[in-house]
Protein backbone atom coordinates (compact mmCIF):
# COMPACT_ATOMS: atom_id res chain seq x y z
CA UNK A 1 0.00 0.00 0.00
CA UNK A 2 1.40 3.41 -0.94
CA UNK A 3 2.07 6.13 1.63
CA UNK A 4 -0.64 8.31 0.09
CA UNK A 5 -3.16 5.47 0.28
CA UNK A 6 -2.18 4.66 3.86
CA UNK A 7 -2.60 8.27 4.95
CA UNK A 8 -5.97 8.53 3.24
CA UNK A 9 -7.19 5.65 5.40
CA UNK A 10 -5.44 6.52 8.67
CA UNK A 11 -6.21 10.24 8.86
CA UNK A 12 -10.03 9.96 8.93
CA UNK A 13 -9.77 7.29 11.63
CA UNK A 14 -7.41 9.42 13.71
CA UNK A 15 -9.74 12.41 13.31
CA UNK A 16 -12.67 10.40 14.63
CA UNK A 17 -10.68 9.13 17.59
CA UNK A 18 -9.54 12.62 18.51
CA UNK A 19 -13.03 14.03 18.11
CA UNK A 20 -14.64 11.38 20.33
CA UNK A 21 -14.73 12.51 23.97
CA UNK A 22 -13.03 10.19 26.44
CA UNK A 23 -15.63 9.31 29.04
CA UNK A 24 -14.95 7.05 31.97
CA UNK A 25 -16.77 6.13 35.12
CA UNK A 26 -15.32 7.59 38.30
CA UNK A 27 -16.59 6.41 41.67
CA UNK A 28 -15.51 5.07 45.04
CA UNK A 29 -15.72 1.34 45.71
CA UNK A 30 -18.92 0.57 47.64
CA UNK A 31 -18.10 -2.98 48.62
CA UNK A 32 -19.34 -6.56 48.19
CA UNK A 33 -22.96 -7.59 47.70
CA UNK A 34 -23.67 -7.85 51.43
CA UNK A 35 -22.83 -4.15 51.87
CA UNK A 36 -24.48 -2.58 48.82
CA UNK A 37 -27.72 -4.58 48.76
CA UNK A 38 -29.31 -2.36 51.40
CA UNK A 39 -29.52 0.55 48.95
CA UNK A 40 -31.18 -1.45 46.15
CA UNK A 41 -34.71 -0.57 45.08
CA UNK A 42 -35.35 -4.13 43.95
CA UNK A 43 -33.57 -7.46 44.47
CA UNK A 44 -34.60 -10.33 42.20
CA UNK A 45 -33.46 -13.60 40.72
CA UNK A 46 -34.02 -14.19 37.04
CA UNK A 47 -32.89 -15.37 33.64
CA UNK A 48 -31.66 -13.15 30.84
CA UNK A 49 -34.05 -13.49 27.91
CA UNK A 50 -32.34 -11.08 25.51
CA UNK A 51 -29.52 -8.57 25.25
CA UNK A 52 -29.65 -5.66 22.82
CA UNK A 53 -27.40 -2.63 22.77
CA UNK A 54 -26.69 -1.74 26.38
CA UNK A 55 -29.84 -3.31 27.82
CA UNK A 56 -30.98 -6.75 28.86
CA UNK A 57 -34.46 -8.18 29.35
CA UNK A 58 -34.60 -10.16 32.59
CA UNK A 59 -37.37 -12.65 33.30
CA UNK A 60 -37.95 -12.42 37.03
CA UNK A 61 -38.29 -15.75 38.82
CA UNK A 62 -38.32 -14.54 42.43
CA UNK A 63 -38.54 -11.15 44.08
CA UNK A 64 -36.32 -11.15 47.13
CA UNK A 65 -36.97 -7.55 48.14
CA UNK A 66 -39.14 -4.76 46.80
CA UNK A 67 -42.31 -4.73 44.71
CA UNK A 68 -42.61 -5.69 41.08
CA UNK A 69 -45.77 -5.87 39.00
CA UNK A 70 -44.34 -7.50 35.89
CA UNK A 71 -42.71 -10.80 34.96
CA UNK A 72 -39.86 -9.02 33.17
CA UNK A 73 -37.68 -5.96 33.72
CA UNK A 74 -35.38 -3.96 31.48
CA UNK A 75 -31.92 -3.54 32.99
CA UNK A 76 -29.62 -0.95 31.40
CA UNK A 77 -25.85 -1.31 31.38
CA UNK A 78 -22.88 0.93 30.63
CA UNK A 79 -23.63 4.17 28.81
CA UNK A 80 -21.05 6.94 28.38
CA UNK A 81 -19.68 7.78 31.83
CA UNK A 82 -22.36 5.94 33.80
CA UNK A 83 -20.94 3.56 36.40
CA UNK A 84 -22.61 0.39 35.21
CA UNK A 85 -21.41 -3.01 33.98
CA UNK A 86 -21.30 -3.92 30.30
CA UNK A 87 -24.65 -5.47 29.35
CA UNK A 88 -22.86 -7.94 27.05
CA UNK A 89 -21.54 -9.89 30.04
CA UNK A 90 -25.08 -11.01 30.89
CA UNK A 91 -25.64 -13.56 28.16
CA UNK A 92 -29.11 -14.81 27.21
CA UNK A 93 -29.89 -17.96 29.18
CA UNK A 94 -27.68 -17.01 32.15
CA UNK A 95 -29.25 -16.65 35.60
CA UNK A 96 -28.49 -14.00 38.19
CA UNK A 97 -29.30 -12.40 41.50
CA UNK A 98 -29.49 -8.66 40.87
CA UNK A 99 -29.70 -5.72 43.27
CA UNK A 100 -31.24 -3.07 41.03
CA UNK A 101 -31.52 0.71 41.11
CA UNK A 102 -34.59 2.31 39.55
CA UNK A 103 -34.31 4.99 36.89
CA UNK A 104 -36.38 7.88 38.19
CA UNK A 105 -35.44 10.54 35.64
CA UNK A 106 -33.56 10.56 32.34
CA UNK A 107 -30.99 13.34 31.71
CA UNK A 108 -31.13 15.47 28.57
CA UNK A 109 -28.08 13.61 27.25
CA UNK A 110 -29.68 10.23 27.87
CA UNK A 111 -30.43 9.47 24.23
CA UNK A 112 -28.44 9.95 21.06
CA UNK A 113 -30.34 9.41 17.77
CA UNK A 114 -27.07 8.35 16.13
CA UNK A 115 -26.88 5.35 18.49
CA UNK A 116 -30.51 4.27 19.00
CA UNK A 117 -29.54 0.92 20.55
CA UNK A 118 -27.52 2.68 23.24
CA UNK A 119 -29.09 5.00 25.77
CA UNK A 120 -29.24 5.96 29.43
CA UNK A 121 -32.48 4.00 29.77
CA UNK A 122 -36.14 4.77 30.35
CA UNK A 123 -37.79 6.10 33.50
CA UNK A 124 -39.26 3.18 35.41
CA UNK A 125 -36.62 0.72 34.19
CA UNK A 126 -33.61 -0.44 36.21
CA UNK A 127 -29.81 -0.34 36.27
CA UNK A 128 -26.91 -2.12 37.96
CA UNK A 129 -24.16 -0.21 39.76
CA UNK A 130 -20.56 -1.25 39.00
CA UNK A 131 -19.17 0.74 41.94
CA UNK A 132 -20.04 -2.26 44.09
CA UNK A 133 -21.13 -5.86 43.66
CA UNK A 134 -24.78 -5.68 42.62
CA UNK A 135 -24.99 -8.96 40.69
CA UNK A 136 -24.26 -12.58 41.60
CA UNK A 137 -24.36 -15.59 39.30
CA UNK A 138 -27.03 -18.20 39.99
CA UNK A 139 -26.81 -21.84 38.86
CA UNK A 140 -29.02 -24.70 40.06
CA UNK A 141 -30.03 -22.81 43.19
CA UNK A 142 -26.43 -21.94 44.08
CA UNK A 143 -25.09 -18.39 44.25
CA UNK A 144 -21.50 -17.35 43.45
CA UNK A 145 -19.74 -14.00 43.46
CA UNK A 146 -18.22 -11.51 45.88
CA UNK A 147 -20.75 -11.85 48.68
CA UNK A 148 -18.86 -10.51 51.69
CA UNK A 149 -15.24 -10.12 50.52
CA UNK A 150 -13.16 -7.00 51.04
CA UNK A 151 -11.15 -6.96 47.80
CA UNK A 152 -11.77 -3.73 45.89
CA UNK A 153 -13.12 -4.00 42.34
CA UNK A 154 -13.50 -7.76 42.66
CA UNK A 155 -16.85 -8.99 41.40
CA UNK A 156 -16.10 -12.70 41.38
CA UNK A 157 -14.82 -14.78 44.27
CA UNK A 158 -12.59 -17.48 42.81
CA UNK A 159 -11.75 -19.13 46.13
CA UNK A 160 -15.26 -19.07 47.59
CA UNK A 161 -17.74 -21.93 47.67
CA UNK A 162 -21.21 -21.47 46.15
CA UNK A 163 -23.94 -20.95 48.72
CA UNK A 164 -27.60 -21.91 48.65
CA UNK A 165 -29.95 -19.20 47.45
CA UNK A 166 -32.02 -19.85 50.59
CA UNK A 167 -29.09 -18.67 52.74
CA UNK A 168 -28.90 -15.40 50.79
CA UNK A 169 -32.66 -14.97 51.15
CA UNK A 170 -32.38 -15.44 54.92
CA UNK A 171 -29.64 -12.80 55.04
CA UNK A 172 -31.77 -10.36 53.05
CA UNK A 173 -34.68 -10.96 55.45
CA UNK A 174 -32.38 -10.18 58.38
CA UNK A 175 -32.60 -13.66 59.93
CA UNK A 176 -29.03 -14.69 59.01
CA UNK A 177 -25.95 -12.59 59.97
CA UNK A 178 -23.31 -11.60 57.44
CA UNK A 179 -20.75 -13.71 59.30
CA UNK A 180 -22.80 -16.81 58.49
CA UNK A 181 -22.66 -15.99 54.76
CA UNK A 182 -18.88 -15.61 54.99
CA UNK A 183 -18.56 -18.93 56.78
CA UNK A 184 -20.85 -20.71 54.29
CA UNK A 185 -18.70 -19.50 51.38
CA UNK A 186 -15.39 -20.38 53.05
CA UNK A 187 -13.54 -22.99 50.94
CA UNK A 188 -12.90 -26.36 52.57
CA UNK A 189 -9.20 -27.30 52.33
CA UNK A 190 -9.90 -30.97 51.60
CA UNK A 191 -12.42 -30.15 48.89
CA UNK A 192 -10.06 -27.56 47.39
CA UNK A 193 -7.25 -30.13 47.21
CA UNK A 194 -9.57 -32.69 45.64
CA UNK A 195 -10.64 -30.18 43.00
CA UNK A 196 -7.01 -29.31 42.23
CA UNK A 197 -6.10 -32.98 41.79
CA UNK A 198 -9.15 -33.56 39.61
CA UNK A 199 -8.29 -30.56 37.45
CA UNK A 200 -4.71 -31.79 37.07
CA UNK A 201 -5.87 -35.27 36.12
CA UNK A 202 -8.21 -33.90 33.45
CA UNK A 203 -5.45 -31.73 31.98
CA UNK A 204 -3.20 -34.77 31.63
CA UNK A 205 -5.75 -36.66 29.57
CA UNK A 206 -5.22 -36.84 25.76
Amino acid sequence: MSIVRLLSVALPIATLLLAAPVQACECLWRGPFSRVQADAALIVTGEVLAQRGNAITLRVDRTLRGELFSDTVQVWGAYRDSCRPDAAQFEPGSQWVMALSKIETVPDSGFDPDTPNLSFGLAGDYTLDSCGVTWLRLRDGLVTGNLTGSERWQYEADNAEPILLELLEAFLRGTLPEAALTEAARPLPGLRQLRARTRGYLLEQP
